[in-house]
Formats: C-alpha cells, structure tokens, sequence
C-alpha cells in the first residue's frame, strides 16, 4: 500500500509541510525499530522516551517522511510534518493510510474501571447468537469470532500462535510483554480494524481505557454505541484526580461523537452517581441499565449462586429471565449492559437470553480452578479497591466456611489504592497473605508495606510472603473443607514483571501445579 504524504495529513488541524509533500508512504511507525524503508515515522514524546532523539535510526533504517513536535535536522530528501501533537496525529494519520475502517464497521466502546472485559465477552456472545461476526479488542487477546461454542479454544489457539511468532524476534517479545495495552495503540487499532473490515465481521466490541481516551489512541474511530460500567479509584497515578478520571471516561461519549459522521447511542450504569453525570453531558439515544434506580433495563429478583446467578430483567421489550453461569452481583450488572447493547443493536430477547446464558467462563475472571480439592479456589483479576471489595463480597455469598484471600498491588501505579485494598482485605476477608503482584520498578516489600497499612488492629488476620508462587502455596496449604480461596490481582495475566526482567508466571497454572502435588505441597498447620 502506498498513500501520498499529502493525502495522509488532511485530516490533520495546522499541519505544515517541510519537503516534498507528494512523497510515497508505505507504512507508519512509532517505534524506529520498526521503521522500514518508505515509512512515516512519527516522533512522539512518551512518559519515559522522547521519539525526537530516534530520528537518526528512523531515517538509516529507510523512513522518507518524519512527523515532528519541534524541528529537527534531516537529510533534504527526508519530508517533515510539523504538528502540535504528535501522539493524536498518529492517531488520524493511521486511520487516514488504512481508509478508515471503523466506518466500514459497527464499533461499540466499552469503558470503565471494573467489568469492561466481561462484558465485552458477554456482547460478543449476543451478537454472534444474533447471527453476527464479532471481533473483540481487550485486555485479555484480539480474536474474531464464528461460532460461540468454539471461541474460548479458538482465541487459546491464536494467542499461543501469536505469542510464539512475536518471541522469535527481541522487538516483537519486547512489544508483547511491554505494550500490553487494554485499547492499542492508535496506529495497531487501526491496523486490527483494517483487517477485520478485510474478513468482514460486522460488530467490533472493544475495550476503550481512561489512558486510551486521554493520550488519543482512539480519535479516528468512529463509535457506534458506548457502554459504560462503572466507576471507583484507578490510575491516580496518571489521572492526580478521580475528577480527570472521570473527564477521561466521559470523552467516549461527548468528544468522540463530535468527531464521527455516525449516529451515537450511549448505555450507562444509572446505580453509579458518575453515570448520571455522562447521561447529563452526552446528546443522543441513551438506554440505562442497574438493580437499585428506575433504570430501562433492571435487574430484580438477583440470586447469587456458587454455579452462577438467576435474576428477572425488566426491559423494554418485556421481562426476561436469565439464569447465568457467571457469578457474582458484578457479573449480573455486566450482563445488564450487554441485554442493554442487545437491545440497543434490535436484537430480540429470546437471542439475548440465548448470547447471556451460553458464556460459562472469562479467562481470569471469577476463573473457578478444580482438581477435586474439597474447597472452592477462585483466580481473579481485581486490582482496585471496588474490584476487590466486589469480589470478597462475592465470595462471601457462596462460601461455606473461611475465606482465605492472597493478593498484591502493581508497582509504578496509584499508590493510594494500597491501603485501602489493605483494609477491604482486613474486614472482608478471614486470612490474607499479601504478596507481590507486578512490582515493575518498585520494591516488592516496599508495596507490600504499604498495603499493610490498611490492616490496623488486624495483626492476625494477615501474614507477608513476597513470593508469590509460596503464598498462593501457603494458602492453598491452608485450606479446610468447605473453605474459598480467591487469588487476586494477575488474572489472565501470564508473567511477572520486576525491575530489571520479566518471568512466565500464572496464577492459573501455579494453583494448578500445587493441587495436583506436582510442586509439593505447603503445608500450614495452624487455625485462624
């Protein structure tokens, strides 16, 4: 494929041209080390680099064309476009070389801080019930869809596949394990959009981060409908405020829009006050859903079980029961919004019931772990204050006896939410074993330490084992019959990222291992 540079850069407000403006461009980069010959690199100024002081390699590794904040020395047959920001060029420039793709597609968003992966599961299964061809975009993998029943072992396959071709190079096992974003970077988004528009799925259903709204990733994308969750304390770090949390969130359903040659419809959580406040913001059709306001969709009559969760569901359309294989009150509001999306998409409640009932299991979400243990031992990926009180709550309603929880807090990420997951843990849970999650930068005992703080006058509540694969041990060790125990934090997650490397670790796999005895069991003789 080869675009003009001056075609490429339309879309783009007060772009100025130095050079040749009809140059060939044969690709995008945003990482030199990906640069080929004819490329547009585009120079952008990260959190820890500045793509500015990789022109050099850019331009010897064949860019004829550079996107730049500032001036900066170049060959005369090297093209610069001067923009004021670079990282939202990117953005247009990459929906611009690949013929905008998400208008060729209906795209649903789904934001905030918990349940966004489950949920985009759960519309998944609706649409592709419904007779659609679905992609997913999300934490967890990208995968396309055909047939439900398959989709789970088809997504496993792809991710081992994919994994194993970005190991063979440095740069691709870099980006694998380092860029492991919720939403893609703009120029990849574009690119996975391209190529579902090219196997003709009709509904892409992605996850779109607070990071992704704020820094650009997703301008250029033309939305269809939005979905919001839900909203509690998360990336502090970035955000300073939950206020600018909440302003990030809110520009899928405001900004985005303005942008968009598309109509807009939004569905919003009306038990969360944030979602009140985007409803006031946004123009367009919006259909609520919740269990406590007089919301469009409602759930009532919730029962939660150990094997999922039955509810009745008001609805426009009618009233639908629903006996789900999710469990947990959380899963029953990430079901609402996929019935609310179901709805909103015209899709008729029998093919709902059909998409909501038929998803068993989330990849490391409320993943159930068996190997004949005479306790319950749950995986999880909560790692917010609200996610974890959610799901001690959770384990609360279906365990039989003591709840034993083993959790961490990443590093080089919002340092408040620690205490507070200490003191959730501290009052929900019988016994906790606090331990390292993805200490990155940090020190492990540092974060642990921090957590502590929340176990005020809970001394024998808790114990410290910096090691992860021991304190998931210890606890499945300490374990009785009748007990739960919820390992938290990682999830689907498959390594463990320190400072200076990064190690294959699953949560899954480790719990596993230890049940069958293949590790040797840790045996703790003491009651708590």
């Amino acid at each position: 494929m080869m675009v003009a540079l001056k075609d490429l850069i339309q879309t783009i407000n007060e772009a100025k041209i130095i050079g040749e403006p009809g140059v060939s461009i044969s690709g995008i980069a945003y990482n030199s080390k990906r640069v080929r010959k004819g490329s547009l690199f585009v120079c952008i100024k990260g959190f820890k680099e500045d793509g500015h002081k990789f022109v050099p390699e850019a331009i010897l590794r064949g860019a004829k064309a550079l996107v730049v904040e500032r001036d900066v020395k170049v060959p005369s047959s090297v093209s610069k476009v001067l923009v004021k920001n670079s990282r939202e060029a990117l953005a247009l420039l990459s929906s611009s070389f690949f013929a905008h793709p998400s208008q060729r597609l209906k795209v649903i968003g789904v934001t905030g801080t918990n349940g966004k992966t489950t949920t985009t599961y759960l519309i998944e299964s609706i649409l592709t019930k419904a007779g659609f061809r679905t992609g997913v975009l999300g934490t967890i993998t990208e995968h396309k869809s055909q047939e439900p029943i398959d989709r789970r072992q088809k997504t496993e396959v792809r991710g081992q596949k994919t994994e194993v071709r970005r190991q063979r190079t440095e740069d691709r096992r870099q980006k694998l394990v380092q860029t492991h974003l919720t939403t893609p970077e703009s120029y990849d988004l574009q690119r996975l959009l391209s190529e579902m528009v090219k196997k003709k799925v009709d509904y892409v259903v992605m996850e779109v981060s607070s990071h992704a709204l704020s820094l650009g990733r997703v301008r250029g994308c033309e939305f269809d409908l939005g979905v919001f969750t839900n909203l509690t304390q998360d990336h502090l770090d970035f955000h300073q405020t939950l206020g600018e949390y909440l302003s990030a969130k809110i520009k899928l359903f405001t900004e985005l829009p303005r942008y968009s040659s598309k109509g807009f419809k939004g569905v919003i959580n009306l038990d969360d006050p944030a979602g009140r406040k985007i409803i006031s913001k946004m123009r367009g059709e919006v259909m609520t859903f919740g269990i406590y306001s007089q919301a469009e969709v409602k759930g009532e009559e919730v029962e939660i079980t150990p094997e999922g969760a039955n509810l009745l569901a008001q609805t426009p359309k009618g009233k639908l029961q629903l006996r789900l294989k999710l469990t947990g009150l959380f899963n029953v509001y990430n079901a609402l919004a996929a019935l609310a999306v179901g709805l909103s998409c015209q899709i008729g409640l029998s093919k709902i019931k059909e998409g909501l009932e038929e998803v068993d299991a989330i990849p490391g979400r409320l993943e159930r772990i068996d190997e004949g243990q005479d306790f319950m031992v749950f995986v999880d990926y909560a790692h917010t204050p609200d996610g974890l009180k959610s799901l001690l709550g959770c384990a609360r309603e279906i365990s039989q006896n003591k709840l034993l929880l083993v959790f961490g807090c990443g590093g080089d990420r919002d340092k408040l939410k620690r205490p507070l997951m200490g003191e959730i843990a501290n009052r929900m849970a019988d016994w906790t074993i606090i331990t390292s999650d993805n200490p990155r930068g940090e020190e492990p005992e540092e974060i642990m330490r921090e957590i502590e703080k929340g176990f005020k006058g809970g001394e024998n509540s808790y114990t410290l084992e910096v090691d992860r694969y021991k304190a998931i041990s210890k606890a499945l060790g300490m374990a009785k019959r009748g007990d739960l125990v919820l390992i938290a934090g990682k999830g689907h997650e498959t390594y463990q990222k320190f400072k200076d490397t990064i190690i294959h670790f699953d949560d899954r796999e480790v719990a596993r291992q230890v049940l069958r005895g293949r590790s040797g069991k840790w045996e703790v003789n003491f009651e708590f």
